[in-house]
Order: structure tokens, then sequence, then C-alpha cells
């Protein structure tokens, strides 16, 4: 044996015990302790497997960390001053790139502003922690042609694709790096273009593995070579297409039965009803991963889709207890977020759009017989927040154990990318993808 692992609790994630881990070639093969080149002692700490991120954003997660990260904000001169110290690090024309503000937070309870840029002279975009939304100031509309402070959804996307091969290979060993931290041995992805996944198959070095969701603005592409979910080896797969049906609560563009706290705005559809059966009826029989976070978005879903195998909707926020008979009818997965719990308290960005208690109901959907992976968003990127989001979540509808948490974050997230018979427990003959936590 290569390795073997002892001396501390062991959760397999399956009915059988382990009291060690023994590893060849990079597979268990015993849960018995055996002779191993090396010795692993827990030393009475807890041995799991490997977490799943089941819904990333991983080279733009890898870009906001080698670029100002806003997070930390707490009003809307704190983002300014942050912007500006880095502009004056940067030479003069080049791009001052912000991520992650969140105005539910601040003191002033208010969007960042282009104005409130008009003082900083290179570029800048400075995009919002939900991703659907950016500002820009007046350098920055004049490089991109346009007169707008802000930019949506597929605008905004278009804008995150210009990033040269040398900068997307640097945020993706920031994000490896961040991921090895975390955890997290595996995560689902969903890039914006085909170059993605031929970076991740090329870069063999990064000892991660990844499920690839397409968009579907390259779907034509996938059905022309007859690429099929499942396709590649250990390390790279084809997942499915991703496409979007709505927006995001934080920029009110997610699509409600119901309009925004004092605004007559419900949010919008991306696509009609007609529109969407095509599309699903083209990726079939691929794995579809569907974002729709409000519960309009989540019944456009359920009026077009069919049933089919491990379908995803990612998000599902604000789902109806008249569509869980539905999503459990039609075998939809739902890959949903625990670490958004962070706006569902009382006077939280929730509240403000349109009440609490609403959304995330992972208890009430997992009562049902629903089934449920977790991911982050890169919204932060760690399953430990999530988990402790949800175990101590404001609503008793959207409370979990910590067991049930952790089951979600392993053996299904690896249900929901067909690979539960060699990831998400541990078990002989499974890839040796494990956690030790420190406490």
């Amino acid at each position: 044996m290569d390795l073997v692992i002892y001396n501390g609790t062991i959760l397999t994630m399956t009915e059988e015990s382990a009291k060690a881990v023994s590893v060849e070639n990079g597979r268990i093969r015993s849960l018995e302790k055996t002779g191993a080149g090396k010795e692993i002692d827990l030393e009475g700490k807890t041995l799991i497997p490997g977490f799943i991120d089941c819904h990333t954003h991983f080279l733009g997660m890898g870009l906001r960390l080698s670029n100002v990260d806003l997070s930390k904000a707490k009003s809307v001169q704190e983002a300014v001053t942050l912007l500006q110290e880095r502009a004056s690090s940067t030479e003069k024309g080049e791009w001052v790139r912000g991520y992650s503000w969140d105005e539910s937070f601040w003191s002033e309870k208010r969007y960042l502003a282009p104005e409130d840029l008009s003082g900083i002279e290179n570029p800048v975009c400075a995009v919002r922690v939900d991703g659907h939304m950016a500002v820009l100031n007046e350098a920055a509309q004049k490089a991109l042609n346009i007169k707008k402070g802000y930019l949506y959804e597929d605008e905004l996307f278009r804008l995150h694709l210009e990033v040269s091969e040398a900068d997307g290979e640097k945020a993706l060993r920031a994000a490896v790096e961040l991921a090895h931290k975390e955890g997290v041995t595996s995560i689902h992805d969903n890039p914006m273009d085909l170059q993605s996944i031929l970076l991740y198959q090329k870069t063999r070095d990064i000892q991660l593995r990844i499920y690839v969701n397409l968009p579907v603005s390259v779907l034509d592409a996938v059905n022309q070579i007859g690429l099929r979910t499942g396709f590649g080896n250990e390390w790279v797969k084809f997942g499915g297409i991703k496409l979007f049906c709505d927006g995001s609560i934080g920029a009110k563009t997610a699509a409600m039965s119901f309009t925004y706290r004092n605004e007559d705005n419900p949010g919008f559809l991306v696509y009609t009803d007609s529109e969407l059966k095509e599309i699903l009826r083209k990726v079939h029989p691929n794995q579809t991963a569907i974002h729709a976070i409000g519960d309009r978005a989540i019944q456009q879903v359920l009026n077009c889709s069919l049933p089919g195998e491990r379908n995803r909707i990612e998000h599902a926020e604000l789902v109806r207890d008249s569509q869980i008979p539905e999503i459990r009818n039609l075998g939809l997965i739902l890959s949903m977020q625990p670490n958004f719990l962070q706006w569902s308290h009382p006077d939280g960005l929730y509240d403000m759009r349109f009440g609490t208690g609403m959304d995330n109901r992972f208890q009430t959907l997992k009562k049902a017989g629903i089934p449920i992976v977790f991911g982050s968003d890169c919204m932060p990127f760690s399953p430990l927040y999530g988990i402790d989001q949800v175990v101590n979540a404001p609503f008793p509808e959207q409370k979990l154990s910590v067991m049930d948490a952790l089951i979600m974050y392993t053996k299904n997230g690896a249900y929901a990318s067909f690979e539960e018979d060699v990831k998400g427990t541990i078990r002989r003959g499974n890839l040796a993808d494990f956690v030790i936590l420190s406490g």
C-alpha cells in the first residue's frame, strides 16, 4: 500500500464503518489498517470524503483573487477607496477590476454608482457579489464605446471573456490553491466559453477534479461533435449545458410571481416557453443545469422540462409548495447554495427585496424527498462556511443537521455528476479524495 490513515473518526458517508483507510495507486483498497509506505496518524481528528462544490465560476474566482476584493467594504466610500488605491499602482489606461461589492451590508444600502468612480482616471469595472451586475466609470464606458453606467447579465458575461491565456492560467492556479485550502477536491464549474475546458484539460498538474457545464451559446458546437455528458477522464469531464432562465435577487432580475418590494418589477424571464422547450429538445440527451432563482422562472423550467436523468435546477431559491411534487415527478436535482443564507436574516437583502422565510427552504425540500446538492457560487468558496450557515439558519424550514449538509457536499454531489460509483463516499475502489478536519 502507498498510504494508510488511521486513529481517528472516519465518516464514510455509507452504512459501512472504517477503522482506517488504506490507499494504493490513488484508490481506496481497504478500510483496515495495513502496512504502507506512508502513514498518517489522525490523532483523533475526523476524516471525510473530499468536498464537492457543485456550483462554481472557478476562473472568475481566480481572477477575483488577483484583483480588488470589495467584499469587506462596509460603505460606498470604502469600496471607492480600495479601487482608487489599486488605480494608483496601475498604469494609465489599464483596467482596474473590482469584485464582490454588496450594498446590502453597506450603511447607505444603495448600489455603487458610476459617479462614485468619477475621480478614477483608469477604466474601472466593479462587479456586484452575484456576478449579474457591474458598474462602469466614464473611462470604462469610453474604452467599451458605450454610454451606460451599468452592465447586466450577458453584456457583463461577455466582458469576462476578454482574458488572456496567461491570465487564465494564473487565475486557475490561484483558484486551485484556495480549493485545496478549503478541502474541495471536486468542482462542478460553469464557465462562459469553450476555452475554459481546454485550459483545464491542458493544465494537468492542478490536482482538482472538474465537471464542466458548458454555456448554451456553444450548444451547436457540442451537438456537432456529439459531445455527451460524462465524456473525459477522472480529472476533467464534460457535464452538460448551462443556461439562464432569469437573473438574481440582488440585481432585482430574478423572475418572481410577485413584484419586488416598493417596485413595479417582477424580474424577467430570459426565454419564452417555446424558446426554452426548443433549447431543451436540442440539449437532450445531455444533462441540463438551468439557472432559475425566482418562483416564476422555476415554474417555467417545470412547464418546459421532460422527465430526464438527473437534470438540474441551479439555485432554486424560491420554490413554492405547489412546485415540489412537480420537481419530484420530473426527477430534477436542486443544486443549491447554503451560503446564500447570509442574506436571509431579518433586515437582510432578501428581507429588503420581498420578505423573510420564503427562500432556500432546504429542510422542507429534503423532507419532500427532493435530491439536493450543495455548491458555493464562490460567494464565498467554502463548504465549511456553507455548513455553518445552514446549521444555524434563521428559519426552521431552512435548517439542516451537520450530517445532512455533509451528505449534500459529498455523496449527493457525486450523484449529480453520475460519479457515485467512484467518489463522494469512503469505500473500497473509490478515488482516494479525502479531507482531514482540524477540529
